[in-house]
C-alpha cells in the first residue's frame, strides 16, 4: 500500500491522520489501495474535508453524525 510520505496530527479528532491536498488524491488513494487492506480492517470508503488541518481524510463512514 502507497501511503502519503506524511501524516499530520489532526485536532479534531485527536490523533495523526493521512493528510491530502485535495480531495481528488484522496478519492485516487482509496481507488488504488482499496485491495492493499486485509481482511477484518476498516476500508476507506470516502474522503471528507477537515476544518482543522484544513484538508482531506479519509474514512470507512458513509455518512457523518454529530
Amino acid at each position: 500500500m502507497s501511503k502519503p510520505k506524511h501524516r499530520v496530527y489532526c485536532p479534531i479528532s485527536l490523533r495523526p491522520k493521512m493528510l491530502f491536498e485535495t480531495e481528488q488524491k484522496a478519492l485516487r488513494f482509496i481507488q488504488y489501495n482499496a485491495e492493499n487492506y486485509g481482511e477484518g480492517k476498516p476500508t476507506p470508503i470516502r474522503a471528507y474535508f477537515c476544518r482543522g488541518c484544513g484538508g482531506w481524510h479519509l474514512t470507512k463512514r458513509e455518512k457523518w453524525d454529530d
